[in-house]
């Protein structure tokens, strides 16, 4: 058998004696943090096996959603927004494209936070400030809640439901224009 040195630690640390006091260097790779997009369709129906390039800070990510629908992605974690383009993985075929915001979302009870949530479940477009009521009365009546345009609790829990899992999403919403740009089939994706 042969001879075992001693580590000369003998603080038990993992520190050796010439590592005590010792300058580590920052890590000069860029933290990441991880986006979680679950990609449905008006039904709420998980998208699967659909191509996805997601431009953000400088870097191209290019993958397949899986079966469960879920694009999970470590991004820079300064990004504050990305491009999501999206289409079938046929030939020739027009790809769909989001702007993202990237960031936390304000609780449901703050305004913001309700605002942010029916803007992306699509029943408040983007920069339409005082429209808030409308929103709530058109996602109300969606979702067979009493309608009355007013951020209730019961409102609240509702969205955040329906927000986190989709157990309470309507068949099908209605269309809405502009909230994503075709792509041609002749552009890089």
């Amino acid at each position: 058998m042969p001879e075992t040195k001693q580590s000369g630690d003998p603080s038990g640390t993992g520190m050796g004696g010439s590592e005590a006091g010792r300058t580590v260097q920052p890590c000069a790779t860029p933290r990441r943090a991880r986006v979680r997009i679950i990609i449905r369709d008006t039904s709420f129906e998980v998208h699967a096996g659909l191509r996805y390039r997601l431009e953000v800070a400088g870097e191209t990510l290019r993958g397949t959603l899986g079966s469960d629908g879920l694009l999970d992605v470590l991004v820079p974690e300064s990004a504050a927004s990305a491009r999501l383009l999206l289409w079938a993985p046929r030939q020739g075929t027009r790809a769909r494209e989001w702007a993202l915001e990237l960031g936390t979302l304000q609780p449901t009870d703050a305004l913001q936070g309700a605002r942010d949530r029916l803007e992306n479940l699509g029943f408040l477009e983007e920069n339409t400030a005082g429209q808030e009521e409308g929103a709530l009365a058109a996602y109300q009546a969606a979702m067979g809640l009493p309608v009355s345009t007013q951020l209730d609790e019961r409102t609240q829990a509702h969205l955040d439901e329906t927000y986190h899992d989709g157990r309470h999403q309507p068949s099908a919403l209605p269309w809405r224009p502009g909230v994503y740009r075709e792509v041609g089939p002749d552009e890089d994706l």
